[in-house]
């Protein structure tokens, strides 16, 4: 009779497990599976899977999930949740794969730092049977992978979802159209504090460094001013963003800052090295609204903020 007493609270128990399945095992979605195992939740299964064996590695070295699979519908068989955390541009195609294999009623969501585009392929391409709420963990750090990954990483962070039919009257705040500091400040994270940091220094001091340095402060906002324009119209760009040259803007800028952090930027490292002539606020301005052509370059940015490739 014990016997088939425990035998009966063990199938109750394997009944209320409740299955969680973290497709992409890298920083985001490996800290997520730590803050869960971590968590008062009970009765849970964590599986994680990724298409790179060395995510997959380090998040099964870290004890994170309870199995790492290597093969996708396996993993999702039976899943009560499937987190997707992966780059956003490969959610689309991931959602097409993973359809018509999703569970009865499961829940989906992801982890991208970006929601309206992900909304729109969710409601086109997963099936009626599954639910979607776009999710956005504001938390994050500049090093990626599992091994990178802390079980506090979200603790304290905000929390941007978007359900895929969202219900009038819930109280949510469209932040992609308010231009108000006090709701757009819920947001703000690790990564605005880092940007922000030296705005809680000494304003006499700040104040002072501005009027008695005036004009090259003033040269560089005009160059700021210009290549923050030229990434406008890479982006505005009417036949659509060019991927390689938008990734082209950060590799240069995260090979810049390692470089910095390494050492590697000395006095005189920079004279190999093409540098640009900062530009007079007259001429910025006339760029931003007249174009410049940039000779050697890949495009020339003409009036509307359009290009013409070669």
């Amino acid at each position: 009779m014990p016997h088939r007493l425990d035998h009966g609270l063990r199938a109750a128990q394997e009944a209320l497990l409740a299955k969680i399945t973290i497709v992409g095992t890298g920083l985001i979605g490996t800290s997520l599976a730590l803050a869960l195992r971590q968590s008062e939740l009970r009765n849970l299964e964590l599986v994680g899977t990724d298409y790179d064996n060395g995510a997959r590695g380090g998040a099964q070295k870290r004890g994170a999930f309870d199995k790492v699979e290597n093969r996708l519908f396996p993993s999702i068989e039976g899943a009560d949740v499937v987190v997707l955390a992966t780059p956003v541009m490969a959610m689309r195609d991931l959602m097409e794969s993973i359809g018509p294999h999703l569970p009865e009623n499961a829940v989906v969501t992801d982890v991208g730092s970006s929601k309206r585009t992900v909304v729109e392929w969710a409601s086109e391409v997963l099936p009626d049977r599954s639910q979607f709420v776009g999710g956005h963990p504001m938390a994050g750090r500049e090093t990626p992978g599992p091994e990178h990954a802390t079980a506090d990483l979200f603790t304290g962070k905000a929390l941007l979802y978007r359900p895929k039919r969202p219900r009038p009257g819930t109280g949510s705040i469209d932040f992609s159209k308010s231009a108000n500091w006090d709701d757009i400040a819920q947001l703000a994270s690790s990564g605005f504090r880092d940007l922000s940091r030296l705005a809680s220094g000494d304003t006499t001091m700040h104040r002072d460094i501005s009027i008695t340095n005036r004009e090259p402060i003033i040269n560089w906002i005009d160059s700021f001013i210009r290549e923050l324009y030229e990434i406008r119209n890479i982006l505005k760009d009417e036949s659509g963003p060019d991927p390689a040259e938008v990734e082209r803007l950060f590799e240069t800028a995260h090979d810049e800052r390692a470089r910095w952090l390494s050492g590697s930027v000395t006095p005189g490292s920079q004279a190999q090295r093409s540098s640009p002539e900062i530009p007079t606020f007259g001429e910025s301005m006339g760029e931003m609204f007249l174009g410049r052509k940039r000779h050697g370059g890949s495009a020339t940015i003409i009036p509307g903020g359009r290009r013409q490739r070669p």
